[in-house]
Parts: C-alpha cells; structure tokens; sequence
C-alpha cells in the first residue's frame, strides 16, 4: 500500500544514504519488490 501511495506523488524523491547513495523512486520500487520476492521464496 505504501508503494503505491509513493508511486503516485508526482515530485521526485530522493533521499541519501550518508551521502554515498541516492534512493530515488525507481530503486525503492526494485528493493521492495527484490526484498518481497526473497521473503516469498524463503517462506515456501
């Protein structure tokens, strides 16, 4: 829900990780979506 929620604010987000990293919209998605593959595949 949360997911969807960001994917549809229209201004870009980004955010840094200690300055080394830059979060935007695109690579949030990919972890999530990495992140609840990986947590299906364990919990089968």
């Amino acid at each position: 829900m949360l997911v969807f929620m960001l994917a549809r604010q229209q201004n870009d987000l980004l955010l840094s990780g200690k300055g080394v990293v830059i979060f935007n919209m695109e690579l949030f998605v990919s972890v999530m979506q990495t992140s609840y593959s990986f947590y299906t595949l364990i919990r089968s």
